[in-house]
């Protein structure tokens, strides 16, 4: 069932769970962290793990069709790459009705899904064509969340910066501390 795509959730609502995220994502730093992995690897590492990617569609599609009841059912398949979350993200700058489809599983991948009831008069071929209608809203869409995401990853980027060297320093000291007590006895 095609749902309201980019809709569920504002920006300003994403981007602060995605923030509050990579805080805790800092502060959860270890000792053994600190021990074992350098400063910039860390970096890497929670940059690697809270960074939103940005979400592209791949050339590949695919194609389901049964009639039933009297109708035409197509469900039009779009494979895509990035995270899956920001179909459900509205853009700052949301001029129009968002579009529908639905975010599922064909074959063993997370695609994007949309479909039709059509007579059964209608060729498969204009089926499809009235699907992929869709497309150009949804692209449309998808680029203003992309778009967005650009300040959210560099808002990340800024807060593993700032917030992360204090935290490896504080472990780092925390550590030395302890060892030089320990020498000490």
């Amino acid at each position: 069932m095609d749902e309201l795509l980019f809709y569920r959730i504002k920006l300003s609502s994403f981007k602060s769970l995605i923030l509050k995220v990579a805080k805790e994502r800092i502060r959860s730093i270890s000792k053994s962290d600190v021990e074992t992995k350098s400063l910039k690897d860390i970096k890497e590492t929670l940059l690697n793990l809270t960074i939103v990617k940005p979400v592209f569609f791949t050339d590949e599609f695919d194609l389901e069709y049964r009639e039933e009841k009297g109708r035409k059912h197509v469900t039009r398949y779009r494979m895509f790459t990035g995270d899956e979350r920001l179909f459900d993200v509205e853009p700052s700058s949301s001029t129009f009705n968002p579009p529908r489809g639905e975010i599922t599983t064909y074959e063993g991948r997370r695609v994007l899904a949309f479909s039709g009831d059509f007579d059964l008069s209608t060729t498969l071929t204009d089926a499809v064509q009235g699907l992929e209608r869709r497309m150009p809203d949804i692209q449309t869409f998808i680029s203003k969340v992309n778009l967005d995401l650009t300040e959210l990853n560099r808002s990340v980027s800024e807060l593993v910066d700032s917030d992360l060297p204090i935290r490896y320093t504080q472990i780092k000291k925390d550590i030395d501390d302890y060892n030089f007590l320990k020498s000490k006895k």
